[in-house]
């Protein structure tokens, strides 16, 4: 059992590793918070210390949006949430879906979704649409023999210079040096 002293620390330092430990009320504001919490840290005289949320939501305080009290794994498992569902919906639409829709069916603003997507997929929300078409155009180049063109035009590329400099850049060769090479590869299988 921790003693106030050390959750005060604790929420001094906002330690995530103290999250599900305890959890703070903050008096001035009604909510409550993981002691990682990213808000700016409340004065000491506002805050009361719970052992559960359940605990907070008796004492009358709310769920904290900011760190997600609300969900067993906080911040971290609403982020990854809304990064699947993204990856979702960009795969169910891939051939019209843009950052700003993506954006928007997530319910975000395009710049926090942004961001979320770098934190925890290292590209923009546009290069994981591109990273997205150009390996499903090296899909369709694979199994079938539809022209060059149209593969660009069915993943949803709009123009062919953006369709090469994205199949290169995410598969390293040009559709046509990818589309060769799968051949040899496949002829010498067989």
């Amino acid at each position: 059992m921790l003693t106030e002293d050390q959750m005060w620390e604790a929420v001094q330092r906002k330690d995530p590793a103290f999250d599900g430990r305890f959890f703070l009320g903050v008096t001035s504001t009604g909510i409550f918070c993981f002691p990682s919490c990213p808000a700016k840290t409340p004065k000491r005289e506002n805050i009361r210390f719970f052992v559960s949320r359940e605990a907070a939501r008796a004492a009358g305080f709310r769920p904290c949006k900011r760190c997600r009290t609300d969900l067993p794994g906080g911040r971290a498992e609403y982020e990854t949430g809304i990064i699947e569902q993204a990856r979702a919906v960009a795969g169910a639409q891939l051939e019209s879906v843009t950052p700003a829709s993506l954006a928007r069916t997530v319910g975000l603003s395009p710049a926090y979704l942004g961001r979320l997507f770098r934190t925890h997929t290292g590209l923009t929300p546009d290069d994981f649409i591109r990273q997205r078409r150009a390996e499903r155009a090296a899909e369709l180049l694979r199994t079938g023999d539809a022209a060059i063109l149209d593969v660009a035009a069915a993943v949803g590329f709009e123009s062919t210079s953006s369709f090469y400099a994205a199949f290169r850049r995410f598969l390293g060769a040009s559709p046509g040096e990818y589309r060769q090479q799968t051949e040899e590869q496949q002829d010498a299988i067989s």
